[in-house]
């Protein structure tokens, strides 16, 4: 579950989600949380206005991020085979080649812990909160975590959303 303070960014995020994958369309859904006496409350569906200040997303349980699974086999001592991260790389790069190609959107935060393993051992990529046309001119310079932006973006400069998705996918494979 996905907790937001702005609900017209989770909506956003929901619409992209449908658009992805229109077969899973009922499982990503907009609650809103209704508190009540003592910590209890209820969840409220669909999507609309939020009572606490904080809308939610229900979205498919995935496993750990790409950066989580390194961390953690690192400190178990494996060591990661040359296939196994030609894998991990070529499943990163599908996403995103997916998402820009033939969805025509840019994620604009394109960092590891976006990409995550799903229920197959592939990678999936998540958090479509940024997502915006592929073709579109952007000058906003809170798109993408401050060190996967491409230069362009650093220096506030008008810059395309593809190759800046681009850019952050060589930090990622760097």
């Amino acid at each position: 579950m996905k907790a937001s303070s702005n609900a017209a960014e989770l909506k956003h995020e929901s619409e992209i989600n449908k658009l992805l994958s229109p077969n899973s369309v009922e499982v990503t859904k907009m609650l809103d949380y209704v508190p009540g006496e003592s910590g209890t409350g209820y969840l409220r569906l669909p999507y609309g206005y939020s009572l606490s200040g904080f809308s939610y997303m229900v979205m498919p349980a995935m496993g750990s991020d790409l950066v989580e699974a390194i961390l953690q086999a690192n400190k178990e001592g494996i060591q990661l085979s040359w296939e196994a991260k030609q894998y991990l790389c070529s499943q990163v790069v599908h996403c995103l080649h997916y998402l820009n190609v033939e969805k025509q959107l840019a994620h604009l935060d394109v960092k590891a812990e976006n990409f995550v393993f799903n229920d197959q051992l592939g990678v999936s990529l998540i958090d479509f909160g940024m997502t915006e046309g592929i073709g579109a001119l952007l000058e906003d310079i809170n798109k993408m975590s401050p060190k996967y932006r491409a230069p362009e973006i650093l220096e506030r400069r008008p810059y395309m959303p593809g190759p800046a998705d681009i850019f952050g996918l060589g930090v990622c494979l760097f």
